[in-house]
């Protein structure tokens, strides 16, 4: 409950891009619990962490950020809401040299079940309008370049 609860009250800073937050004392045990369970009834709730990461990136700059604070590319995940994400995945944050904020919402549609926990896919529902609407705009952008390059 403890991990559901920060998750649903997390908020990126909603006036620049954010990075991950270190998580309260009694949130990064209650992880380091349930990661030693080897469990992932908690999996909808990191994700849902991220995804609010990935939509504040999103919102300001269009694009995905590392991850990793300070880290400039490979290496260990610092964050626990981070490392416990690799380990639900099954990624090995040392061996990617960039770890995207982006890399949530690929995970999302992957595993669509995750959609089933109602927060997560309010949060979704609004990153997938806004990445939509982006990409759409990116396209446009690229058919008039084409246009005037007579492509």
């Amino acid at each position: 409950m403890v991990v559901r609860n920060y998750a649903e009250q997390y908020q990126p800073n909603p006036k620049r891009i954010d990075n991950l937050q270190m998580p309260p004392h009694e949130v990064t045990g209650a992880l380091n619990a349930l990661s030693n369970f080897e469990t992932r009834q908690h999996e909808p709730y990191v994700v849902l962490i991220l995804l609010k990461i990935y939509r504040n990136h999103y919102e300001h700059a269009h694009q995905s950020y590392e991850l990793r604070e300070g880290s400039g590319g490979k290496g260990e995940a610092k964050n626990p809401i981070l490392r416990e994400y690799c380990r639900l995945v099954g990624l090995n944050p040392r061996a990617e040299e960039f770890l995207p904020s982006g890399h949530v919402y690929g995970w999302i549609e992957k595993h669509p079940q995750l959609l089933q926990y109602t927060a997560l896919s309010k949060e979704y529902s609004a990153t997938k309008k806004l990445v939509d609407y982006w990409e759409r705009q990116f396209e446009q952008q690229i058919k008039e370049h084409e246009k005037k390059k007579g492509i």
